[in-house]
């Protein structure tokens, strides 16, 4: 397998067993010391029946170690007692840790959240002195005597950062690397009866300078520990390798075997292959015999032809078994085995292919995160982020930024999900110079190939891994081009990523000049532009995948239809991975027992930098719940277009069926036709579509509807909902679950809303500085001396509990604190709380009242007119008229609009417009027109750090009513966009904490904000209701400076709008 053997990957002498407590963790030539050599994933069964059966719990050549460990947690390695290996006595004192775990969670160790700087200082090799815990785990276990003639190996998933093993007192070896397994053989260092098992872990080693990843800094025993038995002639490792014909109709089927006796004499042995398919027939046994001599490896290949195998891919993951057992003499040695998939990927013509078909990837980035234990992940929690993916038409997940547990490879296997599986290596605190980055170091080469090495003979036999990455944010150097060649060499099947080459367009300053060495471009958080200027047409041997896009930092998301429609425009690109699928957030509760999640600066001292909730940039909480952006991945992701086609008499639609290798007539359609946001009528139908082609249908509908809508009496709204559901249950998607959908526009009406008709007079009194309008039904006050409308009572009934005023304010998001709006458009928030009265008038024509009131905004030079038009029914028409005479300067309004106060049993909200969910003028693709009904509670969305939420959009008109069905109506005029919540926009609005002297809020000088939770608003005794002409998108092209696209910003400029209030009474 061309294994670059560890002796050549580490530079030192030899390793002496002893009881000296030596500084390898501190020397950038040692990683790894003593350790075996890594391999594939595999566990040994004693018969191929045992293997059948997966029950590794039931298997007797299994230990796990896993439970309840002894622990000590020392501050540095200097209070650590040089022979406490030995102390057996002191074991008792000691505390109790589960295994595996982050000690953080155990200890009063803390959590350290920072994305590039460093929580120590860069000094390689040098680590803290004063403040680098250790900690010191101990166990007892027994050895079944049936083990006894067999080698016993140990096995640790994964240590962070770097530890030392003693066995029974004895000095077993060294490991670094946290994301990658390292096993020991300690057949000699047992013993019969109780054995003795102590690790000693740093937290902070040479290791973690290229373990520099935008996560907790976390330590300890993080992934499972356990003993296997192996005979004296055990499998050592195994490589499949499928070679599909260019006609995909024949695959050849290679697996290498590596065998190593133990023992002092030589051994014939056979070894047997047998591959399974998904109905456990055998379609392939491959048979063979060989002699391996004493105390030596063989590598052993075994060949075969397969026909017509079903291919492996995302949408179809067919999977089969094999399996490998060894005897002697007759009698089985071991059996391991591992599902294989058979599949082709190749670079050509610029684009990447899979079984022939240039696909698209609709990814994310997944870090291992749980709100409990950090790091550690359970089975059912990587079960849960799989079926979330299916169910919401992801594809594909990039292992940011470290190889996952191998168990997460398993089910990406099993239902269908495309897999970067990125290498635990990322310097970017050293920053990307030549001069700074580890990447040009000579020193840090071998520990860079080490992390290549590992990762690569893992996770080499898994079909859903079509990419390996390099890394994440190292830099680039020489050392990067001889692990490009290296996986090149060894794995010819799959691609190699890296994003940081020096071909990126943002590392051209840097003057590196070094050979291609990424099969594909993968820019993080190339904008459009950047695309069109420093990709397309300048790379046709490559395509372009972010391997980071869509900053999904608290409300965002923005415009991600809007890159999509450029992925399907421009064929060589192919996608990308959102950045990411879960905040990191780590749950606690207050003192009512309510559950918030902490982020960077909740746990640490302040001598340690942290970034905020910058870790908080999911797509899903971190208990798994979603944002509401999820429902536009959903949408934009999904593998179904619809379009209208436009016809006169009949409703016709075409079906583009985007999937690979996915016929439609999996799914059931279903059509319905909304006049004025009602369902009008329903038609299922079953579609057969070839992957990769279109269809034009005709939906049957009546001809009695058909005739409705088409007529030139029609002024009602006309929209055809279309839905599909898959109809069987399959790869995690239950059956009926629905998996498209889109809303098409027959026919859209623009009506004007004005006052009716009201033959009630009213009397107009100026008194007491106050404005008073009234009949004996309804009265109005407004207060002559700051222009508000004080009071608006109808049938007794007060609606308003404070008056309405222009509003140019959102309370800014985390993109917003990005790009330094909270600064850089702060005048629009001074205007919108600080107008100067100039005058107020009114006039009668018939029944109607007209006020007008006159504003300055001084700190801007303008003005601006609010006309109330006021009818005896209780109706009003607001008008807002704006006058922008000022000169700001890249200073966007974020919104326009006006903020209303009413009573807090206004509470159940009913709304035409776009919904149920959330969204913005640049995240609606997903919220369709219709009628919804939520409480007002329900309205918002509670992101992690409390901003802008709960906004919709396109509304044709909203009810605000009791529980006795009293109210308001507020009709667009024609359309309006609101949002209602108990609370203020000032609640919302972290503000901006006042830095000290060259502090700036991160590596990136992003603002400093306020440290606040949801739980930390206080709910408010009245509904805040926000009614707009517009407010400005939200973005996510990035959090550290990207604003919204142009078009879906406000200039400053003159703007004008109106809506209409109606009361509701009984």
């Amino acid at each position: 397998m061309n294994k670059i053997k560890l002796a050549s990957l580490i530079f030192c002498t030899g390793f002496l067993i002893t009881y000296g407590q030596t500084r390898e963790w501190e020397d950038l030539s040692v990683f790894s010391l003593n350790t075996e050599e890594p391999h594939s994933t595999f566990y040994p069964f004693s018969s191929e029946k045992e293997l059948l059966n997966g029950v590794l719990s039931n298997n007797n050549l299994h230990k796990s170690l896993n439970g309840e460990w002894n622990f000590k947690l020392y501050d540095n390695i200097d209070l650590v007692p040089n022979s406490f290996f030995k102390n057996k006595n002191v074991i008792k004192k000691w505390n109790k840790i589960p295994v595996p775990s982050n000690w953080q969670f155990h200890t009063d160790d803390y959590p350290i959240y920072t994305n590039i700087i460093y929580p120590y200082e860069i000094n390689p090799p040098f680590m803290p002195k004063d403040y680098n815990p250790i900690g010191i785990y101990h166990k007892q276990f027994k050895i079944d005597p049936k083990w006894n003639s067999k080698e016993i190996f140990i096995h640790f998933g994964g240590v962070n950062s770097a530890f030392y093993l003693w066995i029974n007192g004895k000095k077993v070896g060294y490991s670094e690397g946290s994301k990658t397994p390292v096993e020991f053989k300690i057949t000699k260092y047992l013993k019969k009866g109780k054995n003795t098992i102590m690790v000693q872990v740093i937290r902070w080693s040479d290791g973690t300078y290229i373990e520099d990843q935008d996560f907790w800094r976390l330590s300890g025993i993080e992934r499972d520990v356990f003993l296997y038995a192996q005979p004296k002639q055990a499998i050592r490792d195994f490589f499949v390798k499928t070679q599909l014909n260019k006609q995909l109709s024949e695959s050849s089927i290679e697996i290498e075997v590596d065998i190593k006796n133990y023992s002092k004499s030589d051994s014939e042995m056979e070894i047997i292959s047998k591959l399974y398919d998904n109905n456990n027939n055998i379609i392939s046994t491959i048979k063979s015999e060989s002699k391996v001599n004493a105390n030596s490896f063989i590598r052993l290949n075994l060949t075969d032809e397969i026909q017509s195998p079903l291919l492996w891919s995302a949408e179809k993951p067919n999977l089969y078994y094999l399996t490998i057992t060894t005897l002697k003499d007759g009698k089985v040695l071991e059996s391991i085995g591992q599902q294989v998939g058979f599949r082709k990927i190749e670079l050509k013509r610029g684009l990447v292919y899979l079984n022939n078909q240039p696909i698209l990837f609709k990814g994310v980035n997944r870090h291992e995160h749980d709100e409990f234990k950090g790091h550690v992940v359970s089975k059912e929690s990587m079960l849960k982020d799989i079926e979330i993916m299916k169910q919401n038409n992801i594809n594909s997940v990039r292992t940011s930024h470290y190889p996952n547990d191998p168990y997460w490879y398993e089910l990406c296997d099993k239902y269908g999900i495309y897999v970067i599986d990125e290498a635990n290596v990322e310097s970017h605190g050293f920053g990307y110079e030549k001069e700074n980055t580890p990447a040009f170091k000579p020193e840090f080469d071998n520990m860079h190939m080490d992390r290549w090495v590992r990762m690569v003979e893992r996770d080499k036999n898994h079909p859903s891994i079509l990419m390996w990455s390099l890394g994440n944010e190292a830099g680039d150097g020489p050392v990067f081009v001889k692990g490009y060649d290296w996986i090149k060499e060894f794995d010819n099947s799959r691609l190699t990523i890296y994003e940081r080459t020096s071909e990126h367009f943002k590392q051209r300053k840097n003057n590196i000049d070094l050979k291609p060495h990424t099969d594909v471009l993968g820019w993080m958080y190339a904008r459009m532009g950047d695309l069109n200027k420093e990709y397309l047409g300048k790379f046709s041997d490559r395509p372009f995948i972010w391997l980071e896009y869509s900053h999904a930092m608290g409300n965002s998301n923005g415009n991600i239809s809007d890159l999509w429609d450029m992925v399907y425009k421009e064929r060589q690109m192919q996608g990308g991975f959102i950045w990411d699928f879960v905040d990191q957030g780590l749950a606690a509760f207050n003192s009512d027992g309510e559950k918030y999640w902490k982020y960077g600066g909740d746990f640490s001292p302040p001598r340690y930098h942290n970034d905020t909730n910058f870790c908080m940039n999911g797509l899903v909480n971190p208990d798994r719940t979603f944002h509401p952006a999820m429902a536009e991945i959903k949408k934009v992701y999904q593998d179904v277009k619809f379009s209208l086609v436009k016809n006169s008499s009949d409703v016709v639609v075409k079906i583009d069926n985007h999937y690979f290798f996915t016929d439609l007539g999996s799914f059931d359609f279903n059509f319905q036709i909304l006049i004025d946001g009602k369902i009008i009528e329903s038609k299922s139908l079953n579609v057969d579509l070839s992957p990769q082609n279109s269809k034009i249908i005709e939906i049957p509908f009546s001809k009695e509807l058909l005739s409705e809508i088409y007529s030139q009496e029609m002024s009602s709204d006309v929209y055809l909902n279309i839905t599909t559901f898959q109809i069987d249950e399959k790869n995690l998607i239950p059956s009926n679950h629905l998996l498209h959908s889109e809303q098409l526009v027959i026919k859209k009406t623009y009506s004007r809303n004005g006052l009716s008709n009201s033959n009630k007079e009213l009397r107009v009194i100026e008194q007491d500085n106050f404005l008073k309008i009234s009949n004996d039904k309804v009265k109005f006050v407004f207060n002559k001396a700051n222009g508000n409308l004080e009071n608006y009572i109808v049938s007794g009934v007060e609606f308003i509990d404070k008056a309405p005023y222009l509003n140019f304010w959102r309370a800014p998001i985390d993109n917003d604190y990005g790009n330094n709006l909270p600064l850089r458009s702060n005048e629009w928030k001074i205007s919108s709380n600080n107008r100067s009265l100039t005058s107020i008038d009114y006039k009668t024509i018939e029944n109607t009242v007209i006020v007008n009131v006159n504003y300055d905004l001084d700190n801007i030079s303008s003005s601006y007119k609010t006309t109330f038009l006021i009818n005896g029914d209780g109706e009003i028409k607001v008008k807002n008229d704006f006058s922008y005479n000022g000169n700001l300067v890249d200073a966007e309004m974020p919104r326009f609009g006006m903020n209303i106060q009413i009573p807090k049993n206004f509470k159940n909200v009913t709304w035409y417009g776009r919904g149920p969910h959330e969204n913005y003028i640049d995240r609606k693709s997903s919220a369709y027109h219709g009628i919804y009904n939520l409480n007002v509670e329900d309205l918002g969305y509670e992101y992690s750090r409390p901003q802008e939420n709960g906004y919709r959009t396109d509304v044709k008109w909203v009810e605000l009513k009791d529980e006795k069905g009293i109210g308001l109506k507020i009709l667009g005029d024609p359309f309006i966009s609101f949002s209602a919540h108990n609370n203020t926009i000032e609640d919302f609005d972290d503000g901006v904490i006042e830095k000290k002297p060259g502090e700036t809020g991160s590596a990136r000088k992003r603002m400093v904000k306020k440290q606040r939770k949801p739980i930390d608003l206080p709910k408010r005794d009245f509904i805040s209701i926000n009614i707009d002409l517009k407010q400005m998108g939200v973005g996510g092209d990035n959090s550290w400076g990207a604003r919204p696209l142009t078009k879906y910003l406000i200039e400053p400029g003159n703007k004008s709008y109106s809506f209409l209030i109606k009361p509701i009474l009984n």
